[in-house]
């Protein structure tokens, strides 16, 4: 579900299928797909409902909430995970947006790289060192 600032229902998008551990599925956030879109979800929120091993009825249920706010992005990382999902190949928004998040970008142009002179330092052995005796202060009673 997309819900909106005040929770109503911006988009509704059931993915149905068997699925097994390592699975992927795709997620399309309705910012990328409806040009039209009159309010940015401000929460996303999913809910998983699978068979465990033993094929018992479990759920994985989490919601993302969003700023809207360009300074906070990016929300999600690779590799971030909500219960059993793991988030992989994460697009940025569209730069219409978001343009803070950037998007398609011009390969980086390549530079020289810069050289350090070769220091060679002269081997140092250490000076031994005596110590002194130490004697003792009197003490006074």
């Amino acid at each position: 579900l997309a819900l909106g600032k005040a929770f109503d229902v911006l988009s509704q998008e059931n993915i149905t299928g068997t699925f097994s551990d390592g699975d992927t599925f795709t997620y399309t956030s309705i910012i990328s797909t409806n040009e039209d879109l009159e309010e940015l979800p401000k929460v996303i929120q999913l809910n998983i409902f699978a068979f465990n091993g033993d094929g018992q009825p479990i759920v994985n249920f989490f919601a993302i909430a969003f700023t809207n706010v360009c300074d906070a992005y990016p929300v999600l990382i690779e590799g971030d995970s909500a219960g059993w999902v793991r988030f992989t190949e994460l697009d940025p928004p569209p730069a219409d947006s978001c343009p803070a998040a950037g998007g398609p970008t011009d390969p980086p142009v390549p530079t020289i790289a810069p050289t350090i002179a070769s220091t060679t330092a002269a081997p140092v052995t250490p000076a031994p060192v005596t110590a002194a005796p130490v004697t003792p202060a009197p003490t006074t009673a």
